[in-house]
């Protein structure tokens, strides 16, 4: 098995966003065979299950609550935090996974995130690994990471309940998150090798290569990922859905195929 049984992969998703969970589904079956996933939704989803793929429901009501019900039943002490919008794009690299795992239970580092972005600070003299200052922002991110699952229900434990979506007044679990790991005095680490840069603030990732954010604000990010998801949908015989384009190609797409 390419995994070596110490970690597993969690997603959380809502039914509303099931028709991006089910293209994820398709590119995780193909390229994290061995790695347990375990997702955290609201509702089934057609063909979900198997060995590898565990469904866990949720009923509360916002985001961290959700999370965290589902989070303390995942029954590994590292997990990979995937969103349902990290479509694969290539293997893992499955042994610098499993040294990234010796140097989180080696050392006091909470977790190893797999995406550079803004925050970087100095080298850690560790193989492509660089310390977050967890006195800036974005210590703590949405994007895939590496974690300790202990660490990071502590994180949980200390927001209150808050969401990601941006929706009037709703309080930001992100930015909770930052000041949560601050009040813990929690270290991270950045694994970067040099990837390019894609978009404003991120860079790819070739450790678990994935397409970083192919939705924004509940729309295809063919700004960032044009090329990436045509591919997605000619390898793998999908469609995505025509409704999640922007205007004016959204309208033309509609057209088509309703």
């Amino acid at each position: 098995m390419s995994n070596d049984h110490r970690y597993g992969a969690v997603v959380n998703t809502h039914s509303s966003y099931h028709d991006i969970l089910s293209v994820f589904l398709e590119t995780y079956n193909r390229y994290m065979t061995g790695t347990e996933l375990f997702v955290f939704s609201n509702e089934d989803l057609p063909g979900l299950g198997g060995d590898q793929i565990k469904l866990l429901k949720y009923t509360s009501k916002n985001f961290r609550d959700q999370y965290l019900e589902c989070l303390l039943q995942v029954p590994y002490d590292y997990i990979l935090t995937f969103n349902d919008d990290y479509f694969l794009m290539g293997s893992p690299q499955h042994s610098e996974i499993s040294s990234c795992i010796d140097v989180l239970a080696s050392t006091e580092y909470s977790h190893i995130r797999f995406v550079r972005g803004p925050n970087l600070a100095t080298p850690a003299k560790l193989n492509n690994l660089y310390q977050i200052d967890n006195k800036k922002p974005y210590f703590f991110s949405q994007t895939l990471s590496l974690w300790k699952r202990a660490d990071l229900i502590r994180v949980f434990d200390v927001v209150g309940p808050s969401g990601i979506g941006r929706k009037g007044n709703e309080l930001q679990f992100e930015l909770l998150a930052n000041a949560a790991c601050r009040q813990l005095e929690l270290l991270g680490l950045v694994y970067f090798k040099n990837e390019r840069k894609v978009g404003s603030a991120h860079y790819e990732c070739n450790i678990v290569p994935h397409i970083v954010s192919a939705i924004v604000d509940g729309y295809w990010n063919t700004k960032e990922y044009e090329r990436e998801l045509t591919k997605i949908e000619q390898e793998f015989g999908l469609k995505l859905n025509p409704a999640r384009y922007r205007a004016p190609l959204k309208a033309f797409l509609t057209k088509i195929f309703t």
